[in-house]
């Protein structure tokens, strides 16, 4: 069961120190002191995507051990969604193909199998913050810090945003 406080805490013009880090990442793009802006991307990682494994063989009806010779592209190859990775020419100039489904590298092909691993996908994380880099890990992201009014409080979408809030009345009646 979740906990929600219902308590909200506002402190006024406060300096805030906002880590923002990745599990992993290849390359951080911001340097110590460094003054960033909210959309400034300050790490970037690739993610596994995964693998999948097709069953050649049974995609253009032939046996496991005709597989290799269908083969459109080498083990290692780098292909993109829709390159042909399998061709069976048939009768009267016909031809049977087998495409990649996605982009990513054919790793292996096997018994008829062929192993294919998806593209990683490209994760930047940006700042969020106005602010200046005040600690960093070469490794995930850094520190910045930042001056503002920090409200704490339970609310979520599922997604991270950044901007201004604005007071609307200063009434506690509510908005009109």
């Amino acid at each position: 069961m979740n906990f929600y406080p219902s308590t909200t805490i506002v402190n006024r013009l406060v300096e805030i120190e906002v880590e923002r880090m990745l599990p992993t990442a290849d390359e951080v793009t911001v340097r110590m002191n460094q003054e960033v802006s909210p959309v400034q991307v300050i790490a970037r990682a690739k993610r596994n995507q995964g693998f999948t494994i097709l069953n050649g063989s049974e995609l253009l009806n032939v046996s496991a051990e005709d597989v290799p010779k269908y083969l459109a592209v080498e083990e290692g190859t780098t292909v993109r969604k829709g390159d042909p990775l399998l061709v069976r020419k048939g009768r009267f100039g016909r031809k049977q193909e087998v495409v990649a489904p996605f982009s990513g590298i054919l790793i292996q092909v096997r018994r008829g199998y062929l192993l294919f691993e998806r593209q990683p996908r490209l994760l930047e994380l940006r700042a969020m913050v106005p602010g200046r880099v005040s600690n960093l890990n070469p490794t995930r992201g850094a520190s910045i810090k930042t001056w503002g009014t920090q409200i704490q409080g339970v609310w979520g979408s599922g997604r991270e945003g950044y901007g201004t809030i604005k007071v609307l009345t200063n009434s506690t009646k509510g908005v009109p």
